[in-house]
């Protein structure tokens, strides 16, 4: 924001930087689904993702079973 004389707004310039993509919500998850389409869905949204989905792979790898933690070291 710029400002004038007595406190008057002059002008404004907002900048956001967006990101457009597939984001991570529970693929992870799914990785282990009963389905095999299920699973392969989720497989290619996490490649999709690439290096922005590790963040958040590596926070449900923190936690979890032993077969999902193999299901995401082979994503």
């Amino acid at each position: 924001m710029t400002l004038g004389a007595a406190v008057s707004l002059v002008s404004t310039l907002e900048k956001s930087v967006l990101h457009p993509g597939v984001r991570p919500i529970c693929q992870a998850t799914k990785l282990l689904d009963r389905d095999p389409i299920v699973r392969r869905m989720a497989e290619q949204d996490l490649l999709v993702m690439g290096r922005a989905a590790k963040p958040s792979l590596d926070q449900i790898r923190a936690t979890a079973r032993p077969k999902l933690r193999e299901a995401i070291d082979r994503i």
